[in-house]
């Protein structure tokens, strides 16, 4: 299975694709002033010289990854739009999943023995999104809500997000049968499809 990942962060993307069990990786650092500007240039350029890398075309992607946040929402628009129509044209299978759930993966696969995750992800506002997930045959459960919890509740957490993710996310893909993957419509911006979150813009 050849698998193209993209995690889109608040402050960076983070992109992998994996081909012949080799990974091509590479991140992109952004300026949240010009995330627009910025992604739009180079999101779909930078997709086409890792695709290059890899000699596949990009127009031969037939499995996408993606995070849907939560993240910048301007940014997540601009990935998940791009992805959305590379999916669309591919007739690709697509996993989606929060970037929450791609935490608490990562923090299942780095302690086997683990039940039970929190996962804290800071919203750039003085608060957390935090969920709690568990770990069943090898899978990850939601168990909880998203909730929002304050920084001075959880001093000890690491407001700093983690960037070398899309690896990770080809992962969490690989663990899911192929039949549970969907299509373009599943590249929905996490505060699309939660009201409790959802907002206009930021």
């Amino acid at each position: 299975m050849t698998i193209i990942a993209v995690d889109q962060g608040y402050h960076f993307c983070a992109l992998a694709l994996k081909s012949k069990n080799k990974v091509f990786k590479r991140t992109l650092t952004l300026d949240t002033k010009k995330l627009t500007s910025t992604l739009t240039g180079t999101f779909v350029q930078e997709l086409q010289q890792l695709c290059s890398e890899a000699d596949i075309a990009l127009g031969d992607m037939r499995f996408i990854a993606a995070t849907v946040g939560p993240s910048s929402f301007t940014g997540l628009r601009v990935t998940l739009a791009a992805l959305q129509g590379i999916a669309f044209g591919n007739q690709a299978k697509v996993f989606a999943c929060t970037r929450l759930a791609l935490q608490a993966f990562k923090a299942f696969q780095n302690t086997p023995e683990m039940t039970h995750y929190t996962s804290f992800l800071s919203n750039q506002r003085g608060a957390f999104f935090s969920q709690e997930f568990s770990q069943q045959n090898s899978l990850v459960k939601e168990i909880s809500p998203v909730s929002l919890v304050s920084f001075a509740d959880y001093p000890q957490k690491n407001y700093d997000e983690d960037t070398d993710t899309a690896s990770d996310l080809i992962a969490f893909a690989e663990k899911i049968s192929e039949n549970a993957w969907g299509d373009y419509t599943n590249l929905v911006p996490f505060y699309g499809h939660d009201p409790v979150f959802k907002r206009k813009g930021d």
